[in-house]
């Protein structure tokens, strides 16, 4: 039989090969994986970019800039490294591609970055580009309804038989202390779509639906940073008149207030008395900051055609036309009052039908008996007025109660978003529909990724 050559070290040549493969198929493997991780940490950072360029949008600081240093802070900035590794960040305020292209209220975050490869490069491949997409939008508006942003001590006090219905609203209270939230006395309702603390609650917990989630996060003032206090006095743009002796409106017959310049503005040592009054349409400040505000009578503003009659005028909220009354020290609008009042729909205090400047210096946030309000406490008897209340409570440095029920056992309507210090309700019955939602104002986004 013929034998064959010397075979010998064919196995070594055959090992070397399979060796190369399999060098090279782990150069692939571990270079995708690397490729892999770093696509997922810029999708991260474009997700993170389109966000604050939509926060951007609806807080006019510009979506671009908020967009960019969004992606600075995730590691991202554009240019070329010192190995000669480029980054691009494209911040669009109105999304270039996808389906939401050229469409207002979105924005989109393009990100690309070159990885050095570790293997690959011995195949003549140094670098790979990893990129990303991401649109998000600032359309819809927050289900926040109520707000209470004191962090320390009870902040949030529901007393008694008070009825608290707000079904597609959330409530929230920022205090971390372990009674932040309390509910006494008996027999009362709170309905939202949700109730969080930041610390814990007490009392009779099972008033709530649904029960309140201790331990959230604390999250703060949600409106911090978007408004600038007016300018009045004698520095300032609008001169005060002093109303100490005088009041505002009369007891009888109806005033109508014009408003020529946008922002007037009412002076007194103690109390201002707001009674029977048309307000024009812009911001009213009340500079009265140990005194009180108290509304009486029948409070409308804006009308139509400015009249002068409360009982006839029709009231104007379609246009944007609206009011903000700016209270330095407390508030209270007394049982009985008509109120007609409605928020501006555009401008620097767009939604804000009240913006409470006081601080609360009182030992309990649930001062007692109607008419009981002092400098920071805005009292508001609710139960025992009609009319429309249709815009945003400002006030958080102040302290908001809602007193008695009065004889309306469904309780009234207002259409409001609440941002307030600390917040007791005594008793009464209230139904609240979230402002933003029904305006679709921009105070409280609702920031969401859609592509």
């Amino acid at each position: 039989m013929r034998r064959f050559g010397d075979e010998s070290g064919q196995t070594l040549v055959m090992v070397a090969l399979s060796m190369a493969v399999l060098l090279g198929f782990a150069a692939f493997a571990t270079d995708v994986g690397v490729m892999l991780n770093a696509k997922r940490r810029v999708q991260s950072a474009a997700d993170s970019a389109a966000i604050a360029a939509a926060w951007g949008v609806s807080q006019n600081t510009g979506a671009v800039a908020t967009g960019t240093a969004a992606a600075t802070a995730n590691g991202y900035t554009a240019g070329t490294d010192a190995n000669g590794y480029a980054t691009t960040v494209d911040i669009e305020p109105t999304p270039i591609d996808g389906q939401f292209a050229g469409q207002s209220g979105y924005t989109e975050a393009i990100i690309t970055q070159q990885v050095p490869t570790f293997f690959m490069h011995m195949f003549g491949r140094d670098s790979a580009t990893v990129a990303a997409r991401a649109v998000a939008t600032d359309k819809g508006s927050s289900l926040n309804c109520l707000t209470a942003t004191k962090a320390t001590d009870t902040t949030m006090i529901f007393k008694g038989s008070f009825h608290v219905t707000a079904p597609g609203c959330a409530v929230s209270v920022q205090s971390s202390d372990p009674d932040a939230l309390q509910f006494t006395g008996g027999a009362g309702s709170l309905t939202a779509a949700s109730v969080s603390v930041v610390g814990g609650d007490g009392g009779q917990t099972g008033d709530s639906t649904p029960a309140p989630t201790t331990g959230a996060d604390y999250s703060g003032d949600p409106l911090a940073g978007q408004l600038t206090t007016p300018s009045y006095g004698p520095s300032g743009t609008t001169p005060c008149t002093d109303v100490s002796s005088t009041g505002i409106g009369t007891t009888g017959s109806q005033t109508y207030i014009p408003n020529p310049t946008g922002t007037v503005c009412y002076s007194s040592t103690g109390d201002i008395n707001l009674t029977n009054v048309n307000l024009a349409p812009g911001t009213y400040i009340f500079n009265n900051p140990t005194g009180t505000l108290v509304l009486g009578g029948a409070i409308n503003g804006p009308t139509t055609s400015g009249s002068t009659d409360p009982s006839t005028a029709s009231i104007d909220h379609s246009s944007g036309a609206g009011v903000t009354l700016y209270v330095l020290g407390g508030m209270n609008e007394t049982a009985g009052t008509v109120l007609n009042l409605y928020a501006p729909g555009s401008g620097s205090y767009s939604g804000i039908l009240l913006w409470g400047g006081g601080t609360y210096a009182g030992t309990s946030i649930c001062p007692t008996g109607t008419g009981n309000a002092g400098p920071g406490v805005i009292q508001l008897n609710l139960g025992n007025s009609t009319g429309n209340f249709y815009g945003i409570i400002y006030a958080p440095t102040s302290d908001l109660v809602f007193q008695d029920s009065g004889s309306d056992s469904a309780g009234p309507d207002i259409t409001t978003n609440i941002v307030v210090g600390t917040m007791c309700d005594q008793t009464a019955d209230i139904n609240i529909t979230s402002y933003t939602q029904a305006s679709g104002n921009g105070r409280f986004p609702r920031i969401s990724l859609v592509e």
